[in-house]
């Protein structure tokens, strides 16, 4: 990822480059699934690139390219909706970022086809890449390969939608401690490496339910 500038003015100082997600990596899926089509992606991935009929495109999140994903499912369980009531976990973050924490935020975001968000921001060194049970959360990036499908691509007939088409930001302070102090205590349900990374989608969750609070248009 080209985000940092030089100041010719004065090199020892860095510019911070402004990223959208059409300058970011990205690769080909296999359509209507979350299978990258080559298993050499990392070594196969172009800026320019959307979805089509012939395949789904997954935004790359590693150090290289510059972004990582915050993968929201808050599900109580299977075929049950969100409940902060008898999910403590969800409720917490809710009461710590508020319901219309997509708008706080104010980066790049997608909601999935059964109810979920894909928040993406710049990379941070201090993110752990992987699925944190408790809490219903995946972590997409950091030091190793992760990738979440775009806006755009097709699973179980169901499209990925962007609901805010906006600049990739800084991941902010009080959410990096909130993950920090709830999530990286705990221990991830998988923690992917090159050899398993091109199985990453066959990983994955599949939620079928959708929120009960606002999702901000």
């Amino acid at each position: 990822s080209c985000d940092i500038l030089m100041n010719e003015e004065n090199p020892k100082k860095k510019i911070e480059r402004k990223m959208k997600i059409h300058q970011i990596p990205k690769l080909k899926i296999k359509y209507g699934y979350k299978v990258p089509i080559d298993n050499k992606w990392q070594d196969n991935t172009v800026c320019d690139l959307k979805p089509c009929k012939d395949y789904n495109v997954g935004i790359v999140c590693n150090k290289e390219s510059g972004v990582i994903g915050l993968d929201l499912d808050f599900y109580s369980k299977k075929n049950e909706p969100y409940d902060p009531v008898n999910n403590p976990n969800h409720k917490l973050f809710i009461d710590t970022f508020g319901v219309d924490f997509v708008k706080r935020f104010d980066t790049y975001t997608q909601k999935t086809p059964n109810g979920g968000l894909h928040l993406i921001f710049r990379h941070h060194q201090d993110i752990r890449h992987g699925q944190y049970k408790k809490f219903k959360i995946d972590l997409r990036g950091g030091h190793t390969n992760g990738q979440l499908l775009l806006a755009g691509s097709v699973f179980e007939g169901k499209k990925y939608e962007c609901i805010n088409d906006t600049w990739i930001k800084q991941i902010p302070d009080d959410l990096l401690e909130f993950l920090k102090t709830h999530l990286f205590s705990d221990k991830p349900i998988k923690k992917y490496t090159k050899k398993t990374n091109k199985n990453l989608s066959n990983n994955l969750v599949d939620y079928q339910n959708k929120y009960t609070y606002k999702v901000p248009d």
